[in-house]
């Protein structure tokens, strides 16, 4: 199996490792590797719309047999005004990469 090549884009001037390519890295490193989420908190508006999130990501990597927590990330946010398409997924990616970072998948 060959090396997975980072894919990045420029965030603020800065090289940012996308958390798909991080996640791939992760798989490769540690084949039996798993990414769970949960909704800690949701938070509705009077609409009854999904107003607020916090999502708890966390990663376990298999060693010698045993499945082990190794990191965890947490994200938050509330939706803006006029709502946002995937608001859930993308603080949910952001839980992901946090943890990621912890691990040292990051660029």
């Amino acid at each position: 199996m060959g090396l997975v090549k980072a894919e990045t884009i420029n965030l603020k001037g800065q090289s940012y490792e996308l958390v798909k390519s991080r996640v791939k890295r992760l798989h490769e490193k540690f084949p039996g590797a798993s990414i769970t989420t949960d909704l800690i908190d949701t938070k509705y508006n009077e609409a009854g719309y999904l107003q607020s999130v916090v999502v708890r990501a966390t990663i376990d990597v298999p060693l010698e047999g045993n499945s082990m927590q190794v990191a965890q990330g947490m994200s938050m946010s509330e939706r803006s005004r006029g709502g946002q398409v995937g608001f859930l997924e993308k603080f949910e990616t952001a839980a992901i990469g946090r943890a990621l970072a912890s691990l040292g998948f990051i660029s």
